[in-house]
């Protein structure tokens, strides 16, 4: 899951991460050119956002990937 930061939303990244780390999860802040986001780590499979789309200075949740899971005969 990657969480895009709004641009004037300083300092609210470490709360943030707080957040995440507290729900049992990994946080890596991702520093780009144009946008801040932080990336998260950890077994995301029934994990839709974690409530951190109302959090301030939170643009957009994006959900990078589907869960997988291995059956037989694969």
């Amino acid at each position: 899951m990657l969480v895009v930061m709004q641009s004037q939303a300083t300092g609210a990244d470490s709360e943030i991460c707080e957040r995440i780390e507290s729900l049992g999860f990994r946080s890596h802040s991702v520093e780009g050119t144009e946008r801040y986001a932080i990336a998260v780590t950890g077994d995301l499979h029934d994990v839709e956002s974690c409530g951190l789309e109302d959090m301030p200075g939170v643009q957009q949740i994006i959900r990078i990937s589907k869960p997988f899971s291995w059956s037989a005969g694969e």
